[in-house]
């Protein structure tokens, strides 16, 4: 493997019990985080957590202490939640989605959103704080592109 780019950092990764969460859980895991997972699924993501074997809880006001905050927001993902919530296996809501999308030839998996977070949650981003990421393959800019051209 590849240098530990997480070694002695924590990580608090919500919605950790499936798709996109439980990718960057382990993922960061991987790279050496020590990972506090959070999620209202409590039988899966204790799953996650028996399959990573590390859990906390943790909270407050972070960037006094020098902890940057981030957040992601991906395109479409087909995960096994939205599977379920939408009664579609995963291949036929990835093709349902991919004529939506403005990056064309790809689909968006949870591992690709979990190396986004992986980034941010290395020093490659070291003065990154309360940022934003779209991992949307341009679709939030080209769909405010789009509707102010046709304005």
């Amino acid at each position: 493997m590849s240098k530990l780019r997480l070694e002695g950092k924590v990580a608090i990764i919500t919605g950790a019990a499936s798709g996109i969460g439980e990718a960057a859980a382990k993922l960061f895991a991987e790279h050496g985080a020590f990972v506090i997972i959070a999620d209202i699924q409590h039988e899966p993501a204790n799953q996650v957590v028996d399959s990573i074997g590390l859990v906390r809880t943790g909270s407050g006001e972070l960037g006094k202490y020098g902890i940057r905050v981030n957040c992601i927001s991906p395109f479409g993902v087909s995960t096994p939640m939205a599977s379920k919530m939408s009664n579609l296996d995963i291949s036929t809501l990835e093709a349902k989605g991919n004529p939506l999308s403005n990056l064309k030839g790809i689909v968006l998996k949870a591992k690709h959103v979990a190396e986004s977070a992986l980034f941010l949650a290395s020093n490659e981003s070291y003065y990154i704080s309360r940022h934003n990421l779209a991992v949307d393959g341009g679709f939030s800019v080209v769909s405010n592109v789009m509707s102010m051209v046709k304005s």
